[in-house]
């Protein structure tokens, strides 16, 4: 079987404890999370740095994703008789688990879901005002929608290039390098309801 037609090998289980997904409706908090998965396991100090904020503010949260489930925390002698907390992920890679007949789950998901799209909005504002690459090979700000018919085999295929992105190119713990920047990509996919849609004629 050809790789590209492969089953797509996804995480073994999603996150479907509502107490953990109700931890991470935070925009700290899921920076922290994509943070660590990105870097591997992270210091307070260095979670600050990437953030741009003071380390104070960042226990608090931290605290919650421990007691939750997210992190474990390791404490490490460091030099000069001084110990080092190191936070990583308890589960790598993560998923939430969507329960679409629960309606708990579905409640909680479309918050996480929401906060990520205002996120980045927020993002997408602050970049375009900040000399992004807007075309060619090294484009870094692109956003925009396409509507299309597709067969059950044209999903497979679509399905395969978001699990090729979002588990090879973006894969986790990949090493900071002095010539990369950290890039964030967001995407919702879903059945379009147009046709059901009451649109306001004078807008």
């Amino acid at each position: 079987m050809p790789a590209d037609k492969k089953k797509l090998m996804m995480p073994r289980r999603g996150i479907s404890d509502l107490k953990q997904i109700h931890a991470i409706q935070s925009p700290v908090r899921i920076a922290l999370l994509d943070l660590i998965e990105a870097n591997g396991p992270m210091t307070v100090a260095e979670l600050a740095a990437c953030l741009d904020c003071a380390m104070d503010g960042l226990y608090y949260h931290l605290k919650i994703m421990t007691k939750s489930g997210w992190f474990v925390c390791t404490t490490t002698s460091a030099s000069r008789g001084r110990s080092k907390t190191v936070y990583d992920l308890a589960q790598r890679p993560y998923r939430l688990e969507y329960k679409p007949r629960d309606a708990k789950n579905r409640k909680a998901v479309t918050r996480i879901i929401a906060m990520l799209l205002r996120d980045a909005l927020r993002e997408f504002r602050r970049s375009y005002a900040n000399r992004p690459v807007t075309s060619g090979e090294r484009r870094n700000l692109w956003s925009g929608r396409k509507i299309a018919w597709l067969t059950s085999g044209e999903v497979e295929d679509l399905n395969r290039v978001l699990h090729r992105l979002v588990f090879g190119v973006m894969r986790t713990r990949r090493q900071r390098k002095a010539q990369a920047k950290p890039i964030s990509f967001t995407w919702v996919l879903s059945p379009y309801g147009g046709g059901r849609r009451a649109f306001n004629r004078n807008a």
